[in-house]
């Protein structure tokens, strides 16, 4: 099961970066003020699928 929970915070990770990419395209430039911020939410997704799982 751990392997499965692993597995699971990668998606989450790659789902992640790649919304976060799709953002920056639309917002241009103004994401580099925003990246903080992004970071934060995409630790914070891997996280609630763990306890979720866990």
């Amino acid at each position: 099961m751990k392997s499965f929970r692993y597995v699971v915070v990668v998606l989450a990770l790659l789902m992640s970066v790649s919304l976060v990419k799709a953002e920056e395209v639309k917002k241009g430039f103004h994401f580099q003020t925003r990246q903080k911020e992004s970071w934060m939410e995409i630790l914070t997704i891997p996280m609630d699928i763990l306890i979720i799982h866990g």
